[in-house]
């Protein structure tokens, strides 16, 4: 069983009366997660590594493990942009990668951005000091000024932005000014 009793998720059994408790795993650092038992052996996941255990022996191995994912566009990349530092907002068709627009509506990094539940407008939080709506239609920003940078944003299906700050101001906008046309 797994149990975290030392502060940190190891593998751990006992007898069926509960008696003879015995510590197989000492992990310090990530907890061990998903255990799963088979010919004899116990298998593991921690710390995003796959183990092997022989619970009678106590050895215990890693296993190779290889994941390859299915959609290649989302692997992570780095495109040159020439050195210059641009506070934009892309809008790309996927899966082609195609860029459909862009938007400069910030003077510092977006740190977040979420869509409203329609996919018409977005909502952005910056470095800046600033929270912007932006409706993709009519191009029309509304900017949302706060004390420090802004590190979150929500949009609910119930038309509320919630936006967060560095210096721990929550705010909700409810106003059908910003949010309707």
């Amino acid at each position: 069983f797994i149990s975290d009793r030392d502060g940190v998720a190891n593998v751990w059994s006992c007898d069926s009366k509960g008696l003879d408790l015995k510590q197989h795993t000492k992990f310090t650092d990530f907890d061990v997660k998903t255990l799963d038992a088979g010919s004899g052996v116990l298998v593991f996941e921690q710390a995003g590594v796959i183990h092997e255990l022989d619970p009678r022996s106590g050895a215990e191995h890693v296993l190779p493990n290889t994941a390859r994912g299915d959609i290649p566009w989302m692997l992570p990349n780095w495109d040159d942009v020439g050195g210059r530092i641009e506070y934009a907002v892309d809008v790309w068709q996927v899966p082609s990668w195609t860029l459909d627009r862009s938007y400069t509506i910030h003077s510092g990094a977006v740190n977040d951005l979420t869509f409203n539940p329609a996919g018409t407008r977005i909502a952005t939080a910056s470095s800046d000091g600033t929270a912007t709506i932006f409706d993709l239609g009519t191009q029309v920003v509304t900017v949302l000024a706060h004390t420090s940078e802004v590190r979150g944003v929500a949009w609910s299906s119930t038309n509320t932005i919630a936006t967060v700050t560095a210096n721990g101001e929550l705010r909700r906008l409810l106003s059908r000014r910003c949010l309707h046309p």
